[in-house]
């Protein structure tokens, strides 16, 4: 570890859960949260904020919507049909 990095985990109260920190799973969580991140600055950057921030409205209202499947298959068939 780095000079600090113990004192900061044991503030932090991750003192007697080093092993969890240090697990697969811990540093796979850690690596999608940043890839996720990313991800999301990417379309941020492409679309804007006020874009991105509408097409993830849409997207959460289609993903909760009784006839989800129905409607994502009229946007799959209108970008064919284009």
């Amino acid at each position: 570890m780095d000079a600090g990095e113990w004192e900061a985990l044991v503030a932090a109260g991750f003192g007697d859960r080093l092993h969890l920190i240090l697990s697969a799973d811990w540093q796979d969580e850690i690596r999608a949260t940043a890839r996720d991140a990313a991800e999301a600055e990417r379309w941020r950057t492409r679309l804007g904020e006020e874009d991105l921030a509408r097409i993830t409205e849409t997207k959460e209202w289609l993903d909760s919507h009784p006839k989800r499947s129905e409607l994502y298959a009229i946007l799959r068939f209108h970008e064919r049909a284009i």
